[in-house]
């Protein structure tokens, strides 16, 4: 693989040049580009669990890739994983019911992009996860079907009922 790779990037002067060992071993990418003088490796599962019925549960541990990289002295070479539309797509091809788009964190909301790319040919609903409050409900809920709400209706852990009118009112307005 590597030879091969540095085939491709040896005469590509001006190009940007990846590489992605599979089935899902970005350590073995990360020495391939390296090695070649590959500028990124893509990923399939960076973050994300991921099984096969003929494998079983994969390991995925994006701390250790990013030890790893800097270990061989390639932190120049950058880390691509599949885009949101990417895994609506595999995920509704997987027959899944619906999608779920998260912010960053707890209680982070998503971008209106993240909900936009990841409704492109979804055929599923697709609905916010975190983050939906009062104050941005009228932004997101035009780029979704729906939301998981949780945090944004706690008050010192404990459900509070002005958070929860605080929404309901937010929500109203966009019917009217």
């Amino acid at each position: 693989m590597t030879a091969v790779t540095k085939a491709v990037v040896d005469p590509a002067q001006n190009c940007v040049i990846g590489v992605e060992i599979l089935l899902n071993d970005p350590k073995a990418s990360l020495d391939v580009a390296n090695a070649a003088g590959a500028d990124f490796i893509r990923t399939d599962y960076f973050v994300d669990p991921m099984s096969r019925p003929e494998y079983g549960e994969f390991h995925i541990d994006p701390e250790s890739i990013i030890q790893y990289r800097s270990d061989i002295g390639a932190d120049h070479i950058l880390i691509m994983e599949r885009t949101i539309t990417q895994s609506a797509a595999r995920a509704t091809q997987h027959k899944a019911d619906a999608l779920i788009i998260s912010g960053d964190a707890t209680g982070d909301a998503p971008v209106t992009i993240d909900l936009d790319n990841a409704r492109v040919g979804a055929g599923v609903p697709v609905i916010i996860g975190s983050g939906l409050d009062s104050d941005n409900a009228s932004m997101l809920l035009n780029h979704c079907d729906g939301a998981i709400v949780g945090t944004a209706l706690m008050k010192d852990k404990v459900v509070n009922a002005g958070n929860v009118k605080a929404l309901l009112k937010s929500i109203e307005r966009l019917k009217s």
